[in-house]
This record gives structure tokens, sequence and C-alpha cells, in this order.
């Protein structure tokens, strides 16, 4: 009867849930024990964790660092971005402005054309114009000697007398002889002027 009981009673521990897993637990536990590496192989895969997260820790501070670098990057880029729009736009103003200037400088440069050419007509104009003046100048003061002689009258006479006649001891004032006869002085008969 009592090994009827204990029959009944393995059947019984076989059956609960619980037991088993015990049961496997225990032979696993002791497998590894047995079966299981010795000390320095679980100390060197510890060791190797710890190196390993290290490592990590170190890859995730150099990440951290890159992600920082990279937004500064990206925000250099942002602003040497437009720095060029703004030096296109300055080269743009700057073309245009030179554009403008080499048009004013074709026109001022189309005025001065024109200017020497006016320069040259009026040169020649101006140079025979000075040959037609040379000769009314000369015709005219040619006119002017014949004229308009130098005579000269005394303070209380009314005649008018070359110079170094003997009438004009006392005194003499130089006068045109156009004025003079214009005055009504008369020519002198000695000196015959």
């Amino acid at each position: 009867m009592e090994k009827e009981k204990e029959n009944k009673s393995k059947k019984k521990f076989w059956k609960d849930d619980k037991n088993i897993a015990i049961v496997i637990l225990s032979v696993m536990l002791i497998s590894l024990v047995f079966l299981s590496p010795t000390t320095n192989s679980t100390l060197d895969a510890v060791g190797t964790i710890d190196r390993l997260s290290t490592q990590i820790n170190e890859l995730n501070q150099s990440n951290d660092n890159l992600q920082k670098e990279l937004e500064e990057t990206k925000s250099t880029v942002t602003k040497l971005t437009e720095e060029k729009q703004v030096l296109e736009n300055e080269k743009n103003q700057l073309a245009d402005e030179k554009q403008k200037l080499e048009e004013d400088n074709k026109q001022l440069n189309d005025e001065k054309t024109q200017l020497s050419s006016q320069i040259e007509q009026l040169k020649k104009t101006s140079s025979t114009q000075t040959t037609e003046q040379k000769k009314t100048s000369q015709v005219s003061s040619n006119t002017q000697k014949i004229t308009s002689t130098t005579v000269y009258v005394t303070n209380t006479g009314n005649k008018y007398h070359r110079s170094g006649c003997s009438y004009l001891r006392k005194s003499s004032n130089a006068i045109s002889k156009d004025a003079a006869i214009s005055q009504g002085y008369t020519p002198c008969s000695r000196c015959n002027p």
C-alpha cells in the first residue's frame, strides 16, 4: 500500500506544472554548473561586455558631437548661401552699372568725334576768316595810315603842322589829321602837312 501511495504521489508530482518547471530548471542549473566554461571565460565575457559598453558610450558621444557639427555646418551653409545671394545681387548691380557706363562712354566718344569734326570745320572756316580779316585789317590799317596821319596844333593858332615845323616852338599838341580838320584847323602854308 505504501508503494501505491508512492506511485500515486509520483504521478501527482509529475502532473503539477510547477514541479515540472522546477525539475527542468534544476537540470539546467546542474548542466550549467558542470558543463559551463571556466570562470575565466565568464570574466572575459564580462570584460568584453564592459569594453563593448564603453565603446557604445564613446560612439554615442561621437554621434552626438557629429550631430552638433552637422547642425553647425548646416547653419554655416545657410549663412554662406545668403552671402552668396547678396554677392550675386551686387555682381548683377555692378554689371548693370558697367553696361550703363559703357553706354555713356560710347555716347561721349560719339560726341567727342562730332566735336572734333566741328573743331576741324571751325579751324578751316577760322583760317579762311583769319586770312580775310588780315586782308581787311591791312586794308583798314593802310586806310587809317592814309587818312589818320598825326599832325600838331598849337594852343593859340588855327593851323595844323608837321612835326618839326618852326611854328611849333612854343606849344605842340598831337592830333590826327582827320580830327584837326573836323575841329576846323587848316593846313600850315610853310610845312604843308
